[in-house]
């Protein structure tokens, strides 16, 4: 597993204004469109 580079730590995020995007799993994840802050 580490040779590959080790887990990946993404999850999938659905914003108000419509954009659906991966982002690395993070407390403070905001859209990159709007900037609308999303839950976790």
């Amino acid at each position: 597993m580490r040779e590959a580079g080790g887990p990946v730590d993404n999850a999938t995020y659905g914003c108000t204004c419509g954009l659906v995007f991966e982002a690395a799993v993070s407390t403070s994840v905001a859209c990159p469109v709007c900037g609308t802050r999303q839950a976790w």
